[in-house]
């Protein structure tokens, strides 16, 4: 224990103890808690040699390596665990190093490698980034972050990319009101999650396109209904070995098909679906906690808490996404 200096030793030296997981994700989310009470701690959840690190690479972006990015990916991932366990204000605080450096490392040359590394870290940070910006009602920074998380990202990581999407798609609606708009994103993560390789995300980007068609002017249902068929379709398969997992979960298309169906007209076959799906979605308090971070970078449910959704069917919208 005297050894575990930092926030990423600390957790290995309990779990050694015999701590379980639930006890470990609960001391992490006290942890981050304190280190930004004071909202002025922009590195809390990089330890001593990963601030060395990437001081010594923003100042020579050219020798940026691969155990860096890594260091800067696991910073990311831990900010996300935080989520619905520290403000959002504090989280922002909490990342803004990261991302910060994740515009600036770019100026240097890297091997191709160390180059392609660099993007999907700077995609996933400038996502995640969106969130609390989105949350904290600063809707210009969210949609600018997600654009540079999608053109960061870029071609050569299609189903990364539509996870991106799926999760920009509502931000652009609630934000901009331009369901129009919020179509055109859901089609464009259909259209990368297609050729990409995960069939959860498919699935994710599909129920979303759904959603959009339902909740047009007027609703398009036919559009709606084939692809909810095509977002079963994609989880009609074993899934166990998808590279992003956890994106998506067979309880989710038919939260989708109670959303969709409380715009096409069916009300009262939308609050059972939405009833199914809250069951079938339910668990302990850790076990959403793990699942939304593992779900990660979708902001659908709070652009439902900022659109005023509430009780018990906004909640339950809101874990479908």
């Amino acid at each position: 224990m005297a050894r575990a200096r930092t926030s990423q030793e600390l957790p290995a030296a309990l779990s050694s103890l015999g701590v379980d997981r639930d006890r470990l994700d609960e001391s992490a989310s006290f942890t981050a808690a304190a280190v930004t009470e004071s909202g002025t701690s922009l590195l809390a959840f990089l330890g001593t040699r990963p601030r060395r690190h990437l001081a010594a690479a923003l100042a020579r972006p050219e020798t940026v390596d691969l155990p860096l990015l890594d260091e800067l990916g696991a910073a990311t991932a831990a900010v996300d665990a935080q989520v619905g366990s520290v403000p959002f204000v504090r989280l922002h605080l909490s990342h803004a190093a990261v991302v910060d450096a994740c515009r600036r490392l770019p100026a240097g040359e890297q091997p191709p490698t160390v180059r392609a590394r660099l993007r999907r870290v700077a995609g996933t940070a400038y996502a995640l980034a969106a969130r609390p910006a989105f949350e904290t009602h600063d809707d210009g920074a969210a949609l600018a972050l997600y654009e540079q998380a999608v053109s960061t990202t870029g071609g050569a990581d299609p189903s990364r990319r539509a996870l991106i999407r799926t999760g920009q798609t509502m931000v652009v609606y609630y934000a901009t009101g331009d369901i129009a708009r919020a179509r055109r994103l859901a089609d464009a993560a259909v259209a990368d999650a297609c050729s990409g390789p995960s069939r959860l995300v498919r699935a994710r980007a599909h129920a979303l396109q759904a959603e959009t068609a339902a909740r047009s002017t007027p609703p398009l249902h036919r559009h709606a209904r084939a692809a909810l068929r095509l977002a079963w379709c994609d989880l009609d398969t074993d899934t166990s070995d998808d590279p992003m997992g956890g994106t998506f979960s067979k309880g989710r298309p038919e939260g989708f098909e109670g959303v969709c169906g409380l715009f096409l007209g069916e009300a009262e076959a939308a609050e059972e679906r939405l009833g199914r799906a809250a069951r079938a979605l339910g668990g302990s308090r850790g076990s959403v906690q793990r699942a939304n971070r593992a779900g990660r970078p979708g902001v659908g449910h709070v652009a439902y808490r900022r659109s005023g959704g509430g009780g018990d069917g906004g909640r339950t919208v809101a874990r479908v996404h």
